[in-house]
């Protein structure tokens, strides 16, 4: 194939800091499902859904694929790490172009815009300059999730006359749980139009929303249409990444999502739960399978299937370790194995319990300890630990009733897991003796210490959702009880939550109830 020009293409968000190995390919005989795969590509027409259980080797599958596509490829991974990995693996195919959605959504809106600045604080910012009363501040937190949702869904303060637009806003509260202070959900609504108005108004400014949304709002194509567009993790998308995708995609070019309906569980950030039923139906796309899971032993798999059928091991798979354990026996944990859990508070629990053993360990995922922070700048500054537990006490309640008082059981829980955090974390902070420094102080040090990405060396304790696409030897799954108040979404999401704890497993499965608070 001859070398196609990438002079127009969308910048690629994998720009290596340091010269890597070049990439080696271990050799590949493919599955029958696979060249099932591969005879589409090379024989077939249209496109394609790709549903690939755990561990099938989806990457692995696609990479092989990119070599028979005919003329240019876009590969749009699901994060920058994975980017980069696609990218080093297929950096000897000059026609595929590895990259995020959003680092190709900003390259299509600068081409499109001229220069142009990114502000995470954009819609804060707008926000800030419409509403200033003190009564109107208490609605800055709502409105930003509002406004979030809004551009995910790609809508529009230009389709206002549409008769569905004000009833988009109220499905938006209702199925995120947002609480609206005192219950005014109508002018909350009223007020996220007007900064949505606003935000769109400002086209030489962009958030992270803004890199897809904007590009998709006012159908700016790429100035490169590609032959081929690959959605990995496409189980996962919303509304306006499926645009996106098919703004790269050249006319009468192919399509081929790549997904696990049972491993969504990003709905909370407004994924569409059906995401892969979406896309077939847009783009009239057939089904192709990948059952098999090359990486979970027998007895995992055996675990598994009481969330999904059909997965099945390979059959030289080890026959691996099931086991159920008291909460005592995770201090077997050595560095290199990995604790998931549905929620934050029980790792940021244990995480002290290993330190005290003078085992090493850390909790994954530093924009967890980043979203601590923002939540201890709303609680009120105190001059010691004794007053500010009470305090904390205080705050969490009144916060927390206000949140169930409206039927907003969702954020209520997601604050009680940041509260149990910040009690935690203040406790261990108080026994440190840091007299020098004020409450807020010692915690926000403590948060920096406890907090972190890309660890080695330690156990890792992880959220399921920061574990997705990742794989250790062992894994102790520690269980919490299930939650009540639970819409039929998010009853599915916690089903596909344990199905991705438990594939993540590449030898030993240890089931783990947690004993704590």
């Amino acid at each position: 194939m001859a070398k196609l020009s990438t002079k127009s293409w969308p910048k690629k968000s994998w720009e290596p800091k340091a010269a890597l190995p070049a990439y080696v390919e271990k050799p590949f005989s493919p599955s029958p499902m696979q060249q099932d795969f591969f005879n589409w590509v090379e024989q077939g027409s249209g496109s394609a859904i790709l549903e690939a259980v755990a561990g099938s080797g989806k990457t692995t599958t696609l990479i092989h694929a990119t070599k028979l596509m005919k003329g240019s490829v876009f590969f749009g991974a699901f994060n920058k790490a994975i980017a980069e990995e696609i990218a080093h693996k297929t950096a000897s195919n000059h026609n595929v172009c590895a990259s995020t959605l959003h680092s190709a959504g900003y390259s299509i809106w600068k081409s499109h815009v001229g220069k142009c600045k990114v502000d995470s604080w954009k819609v804060t910012n707008i926000f800030r300059e419409l509403y200033s009363s003190e009564k109107e501040l208490e609605f800055q937190y709502c409105v930003r999730d509002l406004v979030s949702f809004a551009k995910q869904s790609a809508l529009s303060a230009a389709v206002r006359d549409c008769p569905e637009y004000d009833s988009r806003w109220y499905e938006f509260i209702d199925r995120y749980s947002i609480a609206t202070p005192d219950g005014e959900d109508e002018q909350a609504v009223e007020m996220a139009k007007a900064v949505l108005e606003k935000s769109n108004e400002m086209k030489d400014v962009v958030d992270f929303d803004d890199m897809i949304y904007l590009p998709v709002l006012h159908s700016v194509r790429s100035a490169t249409q590609y032959d081929w567009v690959l959605i990995d993790e496409a189980q996962d998308t919303n509304y306006s990444r499926r645009k996106l995708s098919l703004l790269l995609l050249k006319s009468g070019g192919r399509l081929c999502a790549v997904g696990d309906r049972h491993q969504a569980i990003y709905g909370f950030t407004g994924a569409n739960s059906d995401a892969l039923d979406l896309i077939r139906q847009e783009v009239g796309a057939i089904t192709l399978p990948l059952t098999v899971t090359y990486r979970c032993p027998h007895l995992v798999v055996e675990e598994a299937r009481r969330y999904v059928s059909h997965i099945s091991a390979f059959e030289s798979n080890p026959v691996g370790l099931v086991k159920h354990l008291d909460q005592q026996a995770l201090f077997m944990a050595a560095a290199g194995d990995a604790i998931l859990c549905r929620v934050n508070a029980p790792l940021v629990d244990l995480v002290y319990k290993f330190i005290a053993r003078g085992i090493g360990a850390k909790v994954e995922g530093r924009e967890i300890g980043t979203n601590l922070k923002t939540l201890l700048k709303k609680i009120p500054d105190y001059s010691s630990f004794r007053t500010f537990f009470h305090g904390l006490e205080v705050w969490g309640d009144k916060e927390v009733e206000k949140l169930t008082s409206k039927g907003h059981f969702v954020k209520a829980r997601s604050l009680e897991d940041k509260l149990y955090c910040l009690n935690i974390i203040a406790n261990r902070a108080e026994s440190m003796g840091l007299n020098s420094l004020s409450p807020k102080e010692a915690i926000l040090r403590e948060i920096d210490s406890l907090f972190g990405d890309n660890l080695s060396g330690v156990v890792i304790l992880s959220s399921i959702h920061k574990a997705k696409g990742r794989e250790w030897k062992n894994v102790y799954y520690l269980t919490t009880p299930t939650r009540k108040n639970l819409q039929d979404w998010e009853l599915e999401q916690e089903r596909n939550l344990a199905y991705v704890a438990i594939t993540r497993s590449m030898e030993n499965l240890y089931f783990v109830e947690y004993e704590g608070k």
